[in-house]
């Protein structure tokens, strides 16, 4: 299961912004869909992702700004859901 990209090609992705490391994930992945699972980022359906979240009893959801880079650990640019 891969959320999220640090290094392509010997490239350091983490200051790009999340949107385009997970599009360079999403590359990457092209012919080892068998292998390499991703998650999927919801956008703008924050309340009733939370809703499902709540209904199957689910741990909780991490949101992050798209423009964003990488930060190591919990940072305060993203945030724990429930």
């Amino acid at each position: 299961m891969a959320f999220d990209l640090q290094i392509a090609d010997g490239i350091d992705m983490r200051s790009s912004p999340l949107n385009q490391r997970k599009a360079m994930l999403t590359g990457i992945r092209e012919g080892a869909e068998d292998r390499i699972a991703l998650t999927n980022g919801v956008v703008g359906e924050g309340c009733a992702q939370c809703r499902a979240v709540v209904d199957a009893d689910l741990e909780g959801i991490v949101a992050k700004l798209l423009a964003d880079a990488y930060r190591r650990g919990r940072a305060d640019l993203s945030t724990r859901i429930r």
